[in-house]
């Protein structure tokens, strides 16, 4: 039975080595093993009463070297380890990034961003120039909050709150996802099609945490449409048709939502003559648009591209008929 109550103090102590760092695991599945360690030897076996004594002993002194009192409780500032330490944010969105100090007192909390080392903010006090970041503290919640708007994807990345004051520095890493939405326009950047051809311009939208309430589609620097998106949610799916529109010349244009994280948006032309080539854009709110530019082939050439004024970016036969006799007559002089 000395072997047994030796195992249970090398437990003990295995248990505060490997697990100190998390005290609530700790204190946990201490007490679960003493509890069944005491009911396996509950029947009178006082022989092993003062090794398992000595090493509850060891326990509780180093428990109480790491932070904790009796009953379980902390001695100094440590961080809740309920709060979120994974956060994603779609590029253009505010960031929140968390850090809830318990026994704080007044002890300095800072923010630094790991990596290159800066410091952002020692408590309210900001010490970067960039006015997107700004560190607030919820006194209610103990929680000291850095905050950043317009986010960026440069801005992904670890960033350290730190606990200073005359005992040693504790941290906790909050790690920052940047999600960039993905919209291309399929058979982008260039497509030709024969005169009087019907065709239909396919936009996807993907890989987003936030839906587009619109999506804009442009010809040149023309507005085509403005198809605004409403979720509907049947039968649990979340696919639906959130927009159709047509115009007066024929055209159509449909944004249905595919999934969570997936939208489909289409031109349709019955029709292609001159006037539709240039460039289109498809334009959801709050992300970067995709473009594809569009050629109409009449015989075997494809029609002139339109700029954005609305003229053509290739010379009128006249003015190509003029510059060409000139030529000629400058070369006869020769």
């Amino acid at each position: 039975m000395i072997d047994v109550a030796m195992a249970n103090f090398v437990f003990f102590r295995l248990l505060v080595v490997i697990c100190g760092r998390n005290r609530h695991s700790t204190l946990s599945v201490v007490w679960i093993w003493q509890f069944l360690f005491l009911l396996v030897l509950s029947n009178g076996l006082s022989d092993c009463a003062v090794i398992n004594d000595k090493a509850n002993l060891i326990l509780a002194s180093s428990l109480t070297s790491k932070g904790f009192t009796g009953g379980g409780l902390y001695t100094g500032p440590y961080f809740d380890p309920f709060t979120a330490s994974d956060i994603s944010v779609q590029i253009g969105d505010r960031a929140l990034l968390p850090c809830r100090v318990r026994q704080a007192a007044n002890r300095s909390v800072s923010w630094v961003r790991k990596g290159n080392g800066d410091l952002l903010a020692v408590g309210d006090d900001m010490f970067i120039s960039d006015n997107r970041f700004q560190a607030q503290r919820i006194r209610a919640s103990d929680t000291w909050t850095l905050q950043i708007r317009s986010v960026r994807k440069e801005d992904s990345g670890d960033y350290e709150c730190q606990v200073s004051a005359n005992e040693p520095k504790i941290s906790r890493i909050v790690h920052l996802r940047v999600v960039e939405p993905l919209v291309t326009i399929r058979g982008a950047p260039d497509m030709y099609v024969k005169h009087g051809s019907p065709v239909t311009l396919h936009c996807h939208i993907d890989s987003f945490l936030k839906i587009p309430n619109q999506v804009d589609w442009y010809l040149n620097r023309t507005l085509l449409s403005q198809l605004k998106i409403a979720p509907k949610h049947g039968n649990g799916l979340a696919n639906s048709i959130a927009a159709v529109f047509d115009d007066r010349t024929g055209r159509s244009f449909v944004a249905e939502q595919i999934g969570n994280s997936s939208i489909s948006s289409t031109l349709s032309l019955p029709s292609v003559s001159l006037s539709d080539s240039g460039l289109y854009k498809c334009a959801p709110h709050n992300m970067a648009a995709a473009t594809l530019s569009f050629h109409v082939v009449i015989g075997e050439h494809p029609a002139a591209i339109h700029g954005d004024n609305g003229c053509s970016l290739l010379p009128q036969p006249g003015v190509l008929l003029v510059l060409i006799t000139s030529l000629l007559l400058l070369l006869s002089r020769h």
